[in-house]
C-alpha cells in the first residue's frame, strides 16, 4: 500500500476553489452586508422616528395633566385626573410597542418599510 500524502485538508480544499467560485462567493457575501447595511440604516431611522413621537406624544400627555391638576379642587378631582393621565399613557404606549413590533417583524422579513412582502409559497406556484 502506498502512503497517504501528508497535504492539508484545506490545501487539498482550496484546489477546487477557482477564482471564479471565490469572485461568486465574494460577491454574495458583499450583496448581502449591503443588504443588511440598507436595513440596519433604515431600522435605525425608524427607530429613531417612533422614539421621538412617544417622547412627544408623552410629553404633551404630561404637560396636559399637569395644567388640569391646577384647576383641581378636591382629591377626587386629582385622582380624575390621574386616571386619565394614566389611561391615556397605556394607550400611547401600547400603540407604539405595536408600531415597533411591525417594524421590527418587517427588518426580520428582510424588508424594508414601505416594501411589498413578498408573495406566500403557495401563491409562487
Amino acid at each position: 500500500m502506498a502512503a497517504k500524502s501528508k497535504s492539508s485538508y484545506l490545501g487539498e480544499g482550496m484546489a477546487f476553489a477557482g477564482p471564479e467560485l471565490m469572485n461568486g462567493f465574494n460577491a454574495a457575501v458583499s450583496e448581502a452586508a449591503d443588504r443588511s447595511l440598507v436595513a440596519m440604516g433604515a431600522a435605525y431611522e425608524q427607530w429613531a422616528k417612533e422614539s421621538q413621537r412617544l417622547y412627544d406624544e408623552m410629553t404633551a400627555q404630561g404637560s396636559e395633566a399637569l395644567e388640569q391638576l391646577k384647576t383641581c379642587k378636591s382629591p377626587m378631582d386629582v385622582l380624575s385626573v390621574e386616571q386619565a393621565w394614566l389611561a391615556a399613557r397605556s394607550k400611547t404606549m401600547m400603540e407604539s410597542g405595536m408600531r415597533f413590533a411591525q417594524a421590527f417583524a418587517t427588518f426580520a422579513k428582510g424588508l424594508t418599510p414601505g416594501e411589498p412582502a413578498p408573495p406566500a409559497p403557495a401563491e409562487r406556484l
